[in-house]
């Protein structure tokens, strides 16, 4: 089987792991960046054992990695297809995009942080065609379009400052 698959197993292990069901568990897969209907995850899960199975295994203390590895142990599963790098080692300063205004002034301010965002299909369908036209990643899409439309928006602290004056004095 494939590196994507076995990829694509692990964070099904994950989704039994915090104690996932149904299209929670679903979701949890589908956010990982792995295409999955719910057959597909019963076919991955009866694959493995089953639900009760695999449960019994992380009840063990087993990890996902030693769990395939134990499911499947005629091929070969290397950690480094199930190890995601962490943020700080996906980028560096010298990738930092030049056209930000905030990157360059104060870099520690922004680490980063991982968001869930629920975007209705049509806008995803537009964000994957965005993102494939630019040739970027969706979540690169998405830190452009945020960056730009967040260096646009008004001076909201000089409204409420005049707001908040005006009204009293008379």
């Amino acid at each position: 089987m494939t590196g994507h698959a076995r990829a694509k197993q692990e964070r099904i292990i994950e989704a039994v792991r915090m104690g996932l069901e149904g299209d929670a568990a679903l979701d949890f897969v589908r956010e990982g960046g792995y295409a999955l209907t719910p057959n597909g995850m019963m076919r991955y899960l009866r694959q493995m054992g089953g639900r009760g199975e695999i449960a019994a295994r992380i009840k063990a203390g087993k990890t996902n990695l030693e769990i395939l590895q134990e499911l499947y142990p005629e091929e070969e599963v290397h950690l480094s297809l199930l190890q995601r790098p962490s943020q700080g080692e996906l980028f560096d300063e010298s990738s930092a995009p030049s056209t930000s205004p905030f990157l360059h002034s104060s870099p520690q301010l922004f680490e980063s942080t991982k968001m869930t965002v629920y975007l209705p299909n049509e806008l995803y369908e537009a964000l994957r065609l965005y993102s494939h036209a630019q040739g970027k990643s969706r979540n690169d899409a998405v830190i452009d379009l945020m960056t730009a439309a967040l260096s646009r928006l008004p001076d909201w602290h000089a409204e409420e400052l005049g707001s908040s004056t005006g009204s009293g004095a008379s």
